[in-house]
């Protein structure tokens, strides 16, 4: 099985010939300085040997060691070496080459694209070359167009005349891969025997759509018994510019699978659509070639078949999610943080923020870079109102993604309560799924924060009812989510990165001034409440006031400036509860307000 193995892998040819009738023609050829009297008493390992320090056959050197490293004897090699000469592949003593006699040049093939290389759009760019298979030599004609009734393009919805098997719930072998299109490639004479081979051929030029290469194979093949190398086979093999299989990108199929067949359960069987994935990362850009090959037996009595179907994706993700955005611990930046994709060939991310209603460009990070970023935009105030933001990527060819679903910020309003006390309101996480929030209060002023209560997603306002609160009283929230937090990293994989367990909204801190002037009713008299949406704002005189009216999201949808002591103010919104918050050069008072129409 190893020298099959062997053979196949390298696409070279095997012979029957016994080791020890090597020749003078082929000593002579294989050995450098060689006579009759020399070789006489030399053991295979010694004459496999002298044949490696043969510079004109320095081409199989890598072949014969890579032999020795699968335990195949020196007779076996030696008798192999030796086909390869009675065969004529050498033809004469002195100018023949070894490169021009062991390398296979495969036909010159234009190069297709992967969309095509399943047979919906005709046979594309293949190339197909018949031939025989004896002995573990392989002999080709010349290669052309595939033709039936050896190269075949399978459509409609039926299957393989010999599946399913004899047993109930084996599988059938549809016609057509399931779930790749609605055609697909089928190799080998059906049910036929004689020694043919059949290989195919396909120029593969890679692009970032092709990196994940998927193939689907299905296969009926029979198990004669034979030795190795006169067994059926069918291989697959992927080779880079230099006609070297790739890794993971190279394999050869025995008897198929665990299935006998119904048309003879003896000694028929086969494996039904099998999918396999192949990383093509590495070659973008380059052009590959995709190998099949369907041989029956050696010795002309028994069959091999294949199915065969083809797709490629790229990889690279639709678009990537954001982890979370936040407001950083100062309460003056939001900061956009995700978990970066690793192994893929991504250049840069993209991030974005909504803009009256469209999402502007804000900046680039590379993907070298630490996975974070803050929006340190002029006039971007977390303390004022929520942001959106979207993120997307760009690949190593320039190509931007989809963007990302949204998130927004967590934007966090305080007002008295009465008698005493505050109210704090804030608009909801968007983003990903929220299963509370925690209330976090500071009554040091040294960000000493404690957990006061907890509300579950879709409840806007707490209440809190101390009414001797210390005047530097500060109030942050913390969302709880259904996920193990945000791993921004500046490498990949991922090196020198921070955790990131939670979103948290600005900071509301109640600094004696604004407590003053939150503490005085007589500020901000609005009237009447509840509103239909007229209603009239009595300040104080002397004074410019700026008035702003914010909605339980966060989102300003109102301002003034007030220059007059009473004010009537005509608010087109729907029924709900609102905010005012007027602004003077003393303070800040904080007002709620109820739309009833």
């Amino acid at each position: 099985m190893k020298k099959f193995y062997v053979i196949i892998w390298l696409g070279l040819v095997g012979s029957s010939a016994n080791a020890q009738s090597l020749d003078s023609y082929g000593k002579n050829k294989l050995l450098p300085g060689n006579n009759e009297s020399s070789l006489l008493g030399q053991s295979s390992t010694n004459l496999l040997d002298r044949i490696l320090t043969n510079p004109e056959y320095q081409n199989e050197f890598i072949s014969i060691k890579q032999m020795r490293k699968e335990r195949i004897s020196d007779d076996e090699i030696l008798e192999y070496l030796d086909g390869k000469t009675k065969q004529g592949l050498l033809q004469n003593k002195n100018l023949v080459s070894v490169q021009q006699s062991f390398s296979f040049h495969p036909p010159v093939i234009n190069s297709g694209t992967c969309s095509d290389m399943g047979g919906e759009n005709g046979w594309s760019t293949w190339v197909a070359t018949p031939g025989s298979y004896s002995g573990g030599v392989f002999t080709w004609v010349t290669p052309g167009a595939p033709s039936a009734p050896r190269f075949n393009l399978t459509n409609g919805s039926g299957h393989d005349a010999c599946t399913p098997g004899p047993n109930v719930g084996d599988p059938l072998i549809p016609v057509v891969a399931p779930g790749f299109g609605n055609a697909s490639i089928q190799i080998g004479e059906l049910q036929t025997a004689g020694s043919y081979a059949e290989r195919l051929d396909y120029s593969l030029s890679v692009t970032t759509a092709d990196i994940d290469f998927i193939y689907s194979y299905a296969l009926v093949m029979q198990d004669p018994g034979h030795a190795p190398s006169d067994q059926p086979l069918v291989s697959i093999c992927i080779k880079d510019g230099s006609g070297n299989p790739i890794p993971g990108g190279y394999f050869t199929y025995h008897v198929p699978g665990f299935y006998k067949t119904s048309c003879d359960t003896t000694i028929t069987y086969y494996k039904p659509w099998t999918t396999v994935h192949v990383n093509l990362s590495a070659y973008i850009a380059q052009t590959l070639t995709v190998e099949i090959i369907n041989a029956d037996c050696g010795l002309g009595g028994h069959y091999a078949q294949s199915y065969w179907d083809f797709q490629c994706g790229s990889m690279l993700p639709a678009s990537i999610p954001i982890c979370m955005v936040t407001v950083d611990s100062t309460s003056t930046k939001n900061v956009v943080v995700w978990d970066k994709p690793q192994n893929v060939p991504i250049d840069s991310f993209k991030i974005y923020r909504q803009i009256a209603s469209v999402y502007k460009h804000l900046g680039t990070i590379h993907y070298s870079a630490l996975s974070e970023f803050k929006d340190t935009t002029n006039g971007v105030n977390p303390n004022i109102t929520s942001y959106r933001y979207e993120i997307s990527f760009v690949d190593n060819f320039g190509n931007e993604s989809q963007k990302s679903v949204p998130h927004r910020t967590i934007h966090l309003a305080v007002s008295p309560a009465s008698p005493c006390g505050y109210n704090l309101f804030w608009n909801d996480y968007v983003g990903f799924p929220v299963l509370q929030y925690r209330i976090l209060r500071d009554t040091t002023g040294n960000n000493n924060w404690q957990a006061v209560d907890s509300v579950s997603w879709g409840n806007n306002q707490w209440t809190d009812i101390s009414c001797s609160l210390p005047t530097n009283t500060s109030y942050v929230l913390e969302l709880v989510a259904q996920y193990n937090g945000c791993t921004p990293s500046i490498k990949n994989p991922v090196i020198n990165s921070i955790n990131l367990n939670s979103s948290r909204s600005n900071i509301y801190r109640m600094n004696p001034t604004s407590v003053n002037s939150l503490s005085d009713e007589n500020t901000m008299i609005i009237s009447p409440n509840p509103t239909n949406g007229i209603f009239s704002v009595t300040v104080g005189s002397g004074s410019k006031y700026n008035l702003e009216i914010y909605n339980v999201f966060g989102e300003k949808i109102y301002s003034l400036i007030i220059n007059s002591q009473s004010t009537i103010i005509n608010l087109d919104a729907p029924n709900g509860i609102y905010f005012l918050q007027l602004k003077t050069e003393q303070g800040t008072a904080n007002k709620k307000i109820v739309i009833n129409k």
